[in-house]
């Protein structure tokens, strides 16, 4: 996640479903894995004009959102979305930026677990753990080491999560541009994600596409304690006719 994305369209399809999954009963916690380097491109931000087609999927998100925007400041940051009732008020923010690829490589690896660790510690007593990296899930044949490897995050850290019985949702971005007709890299990363899971006996993970403009995935793992609340929200969604348009299944 960078501060200059913020209010873009794929922010409000992340918090609408993170909302519809978390509701009212699951304690959200939120990696941001921020990261500070290169300039991303603009927000994508002509949903703000159409509140009748976006509205109503998440009427108080959007008008946070719209809310942020017309403020007229090109300066937002992850602080504004934590304080300005985005999320659910119960939530835990670890902003930490995660920074390792300036670093000397014998020290990446350290660094990462350290920053990884100290969220941790601040997410522990929440039931639902977002994971919000600029790309997505780490791909099989790269290494968290490597240049570039703070723009994901990595099997290992969902699986840590859902060992001490939280659930996680991870963000996942397809090709560059949205060059991709069909979420094929999501769909690649989820049948990794599952097979991880099935190896080690939990759960089977599901996940739900955005195709709407800046198009994004959210892959749910969930733990045996919240299995059947996660698949019945996510059901909720699907045959809610207000997402029908905007969402399909991975």
């Amino acid at each position: 996640m960078r501060h200059g994305w913020v209010r873009d369209i794929a922010d409000f399809a992340k918090y609408a479903l993170l909302k519809r999954l978390a509701a009212s009963d699951l304690r959200l916690g939120v990696f941001w894995y921020l990261t500070t380097h290169g300039t991303p491109s603009k927000p994508l931000v002509s949903y703000l004009s159409r509140s009748d087609l976006y509205s109503p999927l998440d009427p108080q998100l959007f008008e946070a959102l719209r809310s942020l925007h017309n403020g007229r400041r090109d300066d937002l940051t992850l602080e504004d979305i934590e304080g300005g009732g985005i999320l659910p008020p119960s939530a835990v923010f670890y902003s930490q930026p995660l920074a390792t690829s300036g670093l000397d490589r014998s020290l990446r690896v350290q660094a990462r677990r350290r920053w990884f660790e100290d969220g941790l510690a601040l997410t522990r007593n929440c039931e639902l753990v977002f994971l919000d990296p600029d790309t997505g899930l780490l791909p099989p044949q790269r290494r968290p080491v490597n240049k570039g490897g703070e723009e994901y995050a990595t099997l290992e850290e969902v699986l840590t999560l859902c060992r001490r019985g939280q659930s996680v949702v991870s963000v996942q971005f397809g090709a560059p541009q949205n060059f991709e007709r069909e979420p094929i890299i999501a769909r690649e990363r989820l049948a990794t994600l599952r097979g991880a899971f099935a190896t080690e006996g939990l759960p089977t993970p599901w996940g739900i596409w955005w195709r709407d403009q800046h198009k994004v995935g959210l892959l749910v793992a969930p733990c045996e304690l919240h299995w059947a609340v996660l698949r019945a929200r996510t059901d909720e969604i699907f045959a809610d006719p207000a997402w029908s348009s905007k969402v399909i299944a991975l």
